[in-house]
């Protein structure tokens, strides 16, 4: 026996219904909660009168081998240089960079075999950081752009 269709119906329906209510409230739950986080954090893109939107973080180049001459250059402006070595093959700064520019990536080396750099900008505040690999023979000329709005 197959039993009555509209009590199976009512079965189902129930059973949906006891599974839909906390699948809701995980949900819901979850979405005002990341909505308060995101208000209360504090909002990496600095906009005011003295700093007209730049984005502060930590700027990270990696080489292997070290590069004889390294340099970072915004607007024509040299922001970091081989002078920034963390470790040999890692360079980096603190700095503020627009959103929207483009980083001049410029190294060096004596030899002519293949060499990979990894350039990283960490902006405060930011999970994800905006990198770019680049490989290279004797030197490197390239560009790291810095998106108008980085997603946090």
């Amino acid at each position: 026996m197959k039993g009555n269709p509209l009590l199976r119906l009512c079965l189902i329906l129930l059973l949906l219904a006891a599974v839909l209510v906390p699948v809701c409230r995980l949900t819901l739950s979850t979405v005002e909660s990341s909505s308060e986080s995101a208000s209360s954090a504090p909002n990496s893109m600095v906009r005011d009168e003295g700093s007209k939107g730049v984005l502060r973080g930590r700027f990270l180049l990696r080489a292997a081998p070290s590069p004889i001459r390294c340099a970072v250059s915004l607007e024509g402006k040299t922001i970091m240089t081989e002078k920034n070595l963390l470790s040999p093959g890692e360079y980096g700064t603190d700095m503020e960079i627009p959103p929207g520019s483009d980083l001049l990536i410029t190294a060096e080396w004596s030899d002519g075999t293949p060499h990979a750099v990894r350039v990283e900008f960490q902006p405060e505040g930011m999970m994800a950081p905006i990198t770019a690999s680049y490989w290279a023979n004797r030197s490197l000329e390239d560009v790291l752009t810095i998106p108008e709005s980085p997603v946090p």
